[in-house]
């Protein structure tokens, strides 16, 4: 590898960052386990090591290859974000077929056309310097962020995963009689969305329902109990006024309940008796 301070010229310096970063890329997927390299830690919008590398090699092939050496560029963003990869050593192949293809690259390129402008398939006219430059920045940020993922998959699995990470649903129990009933309450009245659910593989009937990353689902039982239930689910809505409204105009009941840390709120139950809370957020807002 060579080092910084040997470096003699503007593009041997890209070279090194890039060769920097793609060993990283490799040292972090050596060893990994499938399910290591495809997890994906539980916050919003993160990403897995498989789709972190497979990005962060599509953006260097773009950038480099592309837009500054002016070779084809077939790249198709989106699917990097939905890839999978159960080998890690192909993917630690791919990451150095890559450089070898670099290093080739930028051995052909003119020093002096660093400051040619050539049309970019996203950021429009650009450098090529700027394009080496976004190429070596963006590899050092998402293989800083494959090596955090790695190291919180490992923990995960030495823990057995045993750290909650968000609550995957709540389930409210109907008689089996009034399940249309209690359809029509949750869909028509409060809006939910129905989403798909794998009858054949249970016991009884119900539906569930899509909010967000959690789920609501209605179980229906023989023997649900009748009389009313005082453990209620919240929801986060944007206007309590105007849900008010429509729950009255259905009949349903309306509790009222003092404000909660600036959270406005209010109780009601469904056709069979199961209290609900509703609430916003604290800048009245639904999230």
């Amino acid at each position: 590898m060579i080092d910084i301070f040997d470096v003699k010229s503007e593009i041997e310096g890209f070279l090194v960052a890039y060769q920097r970063s793609l060993a990283r890329l490799r040292a972090c997927v050596e060893g990994l386990t499938p399910e290591e390299l495809n997890w994906r830690p539980p916050a919003k919008d993160a990403n897995s090591i498989a789709v972190l590398a497979t990005h962060t090699m599509g953006n260097l092939r773009q950038n480099v290859l592309g837009v500054a050496c002016g070779l084809p560029d077939d790249r198709d963003r989106d699917a990097e974000f939905v890839s999978r990869v159960d080998d890690p050593a192909a993917l630690m192949k791919q990451a150095e077929d890559l450089y070898g293809e670099i290093e080739a690259a930028l051995a052909d390129l003119p020093p002096e056309q660093l400051d040619e402008r050539v049309l970019h398939p996203h950021r429009g006219p650009t450098m090529k310097r700027q394009a080496l430059l976004v190429a070596a920045r963006h590899s050092v940020e998402h293989v800083g962020q494959m090596e955090l993922t790695r190291d919180l998959a490992r923990q995960r699995i030495l823990d057995g995963g045993a750290s909650v990470q968000r609550i995957h649903h709540a389930a409210i129990v109907v008689p089996t009689d009034r399940l249309d009933e209690a359809r029509r309450f949750y869909g028509d009245v409060l809006g939910l969305r129905e989403t798909e659910r794998p009858n054949a593989d249970l016991d009884s009937p119900g539906v569930w329902y899509g909010l967000g990353e959690t789920e609501l689902h209605i179980q229906c039982r023989d023997d649900a109990p009748t009389d009313e239930s005082d453990r209620p689910p919240a929801f986060i809505i944007g206007d309590v006024a105007s849900l008010k409204d429509r729950l009255r105009e259905r009949g349903a009941e309306v509790i009222d309940a003092p404000t909660l840390m600036g959270r406005e709120r209010f109780f009601s139950r469904d056709p069979c008796g199961n209290r609900l809370e509703f609430m916003t957020l604290t800048d009245g807002s639904a999230g």
